[in-house]
Parts: C-alpha cells; structure tokens; sequence
C-alpha cells in the first residue's frame, strides 16, 4: 500500500471512530431520557440543579410505580408478603418495555425472583398492569471464593436457573414460603458470607 493510500485509509478509520463514538453517544441519551419528557431536546442544555431536579422527578414516578404495583398486581404482593426483604424495581422505566422484578437472597446462597413485562396505562406512568407471564427463577451459589483483586469467584449450584412454574408458585405461596411445598430441597444452615457481602453491596440488583 503506497504512503498516499495509506494517509487516506488512516484519516477514514478516523471519521468512522468519531461518527460512531457520536452515535453511541447519542444512543445513551436517548435511553437515559424519557421520550415523553418535554425537556429532551435540551437536556444537554440543562445546568445542574435542573438535571438532579429532572433526575428527582423521575426518582419519584419510578417509587410510585414501584409503590403500586406491590401492592395492586397480585404476584408482586405476595412476594412481598412472603419475602418482607425482597428488592422491587422497573428495568427500562423510560421505554414501551419495563420489565419488572421483584428479588431477594435466601439462607445466604441462593437469589429467587420474579420477572414480568408491565404496562403503563395513564399519562403519568404511575399506575402499572402485567402484561406478561411471570417467571419465577433461582440463582444457586455453591460456592464463593474472593479473589486478590478485590472480586468474587462464584460457582453455581445445582439448582442455578431452576424456574418455578405457576403451580410451583401457588403451593410456595399457599405454604406461605416453605419451599418444600412446592418440590425444592434447599440449603439453610449453610450461608456464604462472602456472597452476602457481594449482593448486599451491589449497586445493580440483579445477578
């Protein structure tokens, strides 16, 4: 390849890195605004105080959607009913597809939750409504080893990625959480400590 072609091919790997990175980057803030939020266009004019304050709005729309859908769709209460310590949130608050999950870590070596696509149905996308099968799923840690630099080795269980059907679900429900009930032996005197330090300190909730 002579040096001309050469220089040419340099210069357009570099207007292609750019165009992407712009692209990229656009794509991130669209994700990160709401589409329905009448400052989208001027988000990256905003100053400070009217970014935590746009932030803060959408705080609270998502604790009131977390706040209704416990305690109005019937499988996100009772979890909660059953599991006091569970964690609730809304995946892709800002798009047509939330997806809701409700977690929560047993006897210090297994994660159960639920997961179902949600709907808003007003305006204000406070008031929720399952639109979607639940699945009910188990993460099974069988062991947690820590690492030098800082992370934890994780090995899985035999019982990692077993998913309850909706008859397993009502006879876990009805025997008020005894997992016996619904056919799964489970591990209570065994907890890893290294693991619940781990998920208790993970910003992201899910696993």
């Amino acid at each position: 390849m002579s040096e001309k072609v050469s220089g040419y091919w340099r210069r357009f790997r570099v207007l292609i890195t750019i165009v992407a990175v712009l692209l990229v980057g656009m794509g991130i803030a669209w994700s990160i605004i709401p589409p329905w939020s009448d400052r989208t266009k001027s988000w990256l004019t905003m100053n400070t105080s009217e970014r935590m304050q746009w932030a803060f709005d959408t705080k609270a729309r998502t604790d009131a959607a977390i706040q209704h859908v416990t305690s109005n769709d019937a499988i996100a209460r009772e979890f909660r009913r059953l599991f006091p310590d569970a964690r609730h949130w809304i995946a892709h608050y800002a798009t047509d597809e939330p997806e809701w999950t409700s977690e929560v870590l047993l006897y210090g070596r297994y994660v159960f939750n639920v997961s179902f696509s949600i709907r808003f149905t007003d305006k204000a996308r406070m008031v929720a409504e399952r639109c979607a099968p639940a699945r009910f799923r188990f993460v099974d840690v069988g062991d947690a080893e820590p690492q030098k630099n800082g992370t934890i080795l994780i090995t899985c269980g035999p019982l990692d990625g077993l998913e309850l059907s909706q008859s397993q679900w009502d006879l876990l429900r009805e025997a008020n959480g005894e997992f016996e009930a619904a056919g799964v032996q489970l591990q209570k005197e065994s907890p890893l400590p290294d693991f619940v330090r781990c998920y208790e300190s993970c910003s992201f909730y899910g696993l």
